[in-house]
């Protein structure tokens, strides 16, 4: 795929979004990029030979030393700025919402990497936690049950374009594991960024996952299998 980078698209934390032809190129910042750009392009892969509606990618290409992958673009609005433009239809994007999970989650995933794993590594490496917090936390990631369901990663509206027929983008956190862990992650990105609608969405998937929901005292959610030992909790500090 001969072509040339275009304008610029958007930009985040760690890439930049190019036109790229009829595409786009997603482009890394970082010029040590190579294994997370090819990474995410056999993740991306691997959504799109489940059937599940992502954009197609293409390849990936090194700019100026830059590693980048290039997808199909979508050229529709995210379903955060359409429940923003359309408030008394929040509901039903919701719902759009908790089915696209639980289609996500109704994948078997056991060639992706565990999850739990990513989130000890991520626990291990952080330097803004106090030791006995971070002790607490692996411990109770260790006993949290493995899990080997496709795990997004990154669910939250932003992340979903298009309607009637959606599509979802921003694959490179998918991992195997618990649905519930997907949801908690989900939960608290919402919770930081669009608070009204992390509850309903959170709740309502996790109730179709078998859960139930509990509010505690200090405000987070728990969703816990009726019999199981397992809690999942909804917090800044552990998920």
């Amino acid at each position: 795929m001969n072509q040339t980078i275009g304008r610029l698209l958007g930009t985040g934390h760690v890439a930049e979004v190019f036109e790229w032809g009829s595409c786009v190129l997603k482009l890394y910042k970082s010029t040590i990029a190579k294994p997370t750009a090819f990474g995410e392009a056999a993740v991306h892969a691997a959504a799109e030979a489940f059937g599940l509606p992502v954009p197609k990618v293409w390849s990936v290409q090194e700019i100026g030393g830059r590693w980048g992958v290039v997808f199909d673009r979508v050229k529709l609005p995210s379903f955060a700025e359409q429940m923003l433009s359309n408030p008394d239809e929040v509901q039903q994007y919701v719902e759009c919402i908790v089915r696209l999970h639980m289609r996500v989650h109704a994948l078997p995933a056991v060639h992706l990497a565990d999850l739990k794993v990513r989130l000890t590594d991520n626990i291990v490496a952080t330097g803004v936690l106090a030791e006995p917090r971070r002790r607490d936390l692996l411990e109770g990631i260790a006993r949290m049950p493995d899990g080997d369901r496709l795990c997004h990663g990154d669910f939250h509206p932003m992340n979903i374009l298009g309607e009637p027929s959606p599509v979802i983008i921003d694959w490179p956190d998918a991992r195997r594991g618990d649905p519930a862990a997907d949801v908690c992650r989900s939960y608290l990105l919402m919770k930081l960024h669009a608070a009204e609608i992390a509850p309903p969405i959170s709740t309502a998937t996790a109730e179709q996952l078998g859960y139930r929901v509990r509010l505690c005292p200090a405000g987070c959610h728990t969703w816990q299998l009726p019999g199981s030992p397992s809690m999942f909790l909804a917090s800044s500090m552990t998920c």
